[in-house]
């Protein structure tokens, strides 16, 4: 019993918790937990938790966008720009949700007229699920 407990306990040891399986399931978890936070409206727990998985996947377009969310949630409009960009840069521009984003935020920054031109590119996107959001928003933004 002793030989197993030993066993089990030097194979636990030996996992490595930077392998990039283990970096992308650590990255996905603060996501998840950022977007949980924002929905409970405990914005700089879910920028805390997002810039955690930042960290872990810079380069992932999907921690980019939750990223810029909330630091939109807690009103940095000129950090969230950059996040934003660099989702949309990531997808090669065909991300729908955070081009959506990045004009209301761009909107809410005072720059009504690159917002309304990212707004007008999602009404003729046929991947963009719901252009009633982007009609909306395009209403809300004037300058």
């Amino acid at each position: 019993m002793k030989i197993l407990f030993l066993a089990l306990l030097l194979s636990a040891c030996s996992i490595n918790p930077h392998t990039p399986s283990k970096q992308n399931e650590l990255a996905e978890t603060y996501t998840r937990l950022s977007l949980a936070y924002l929905a409970q409206n405990r914005n700089d727990l879910a920028v805390e938790r997002a810039g955690r998985a930042l960290k872990l996947k810079p380069d992932s377009a999907r921690i980019n966008y939750v990223y810029a969310l909330a630091l939109q949630r807690n009103f940095k409009y000129p950090a969230a720009n950059e996040y934003f960009a660099k989702a949309l840069k990531l997808r090669g521009g065909k991300y729908p949700e955070a081009k959506n984003a990045y004009a209301v935020n761009l909107c809410l920054q005072g720059q009504p007229v690159k917002g309304r031109a990212l707004l007008t590119e999602l009404l003729t996107d046929p991947t963009y699920t719901t252009p009633q959001l982007a009609r909306e928003n395009l209403k809300k933004c004037h300058g």
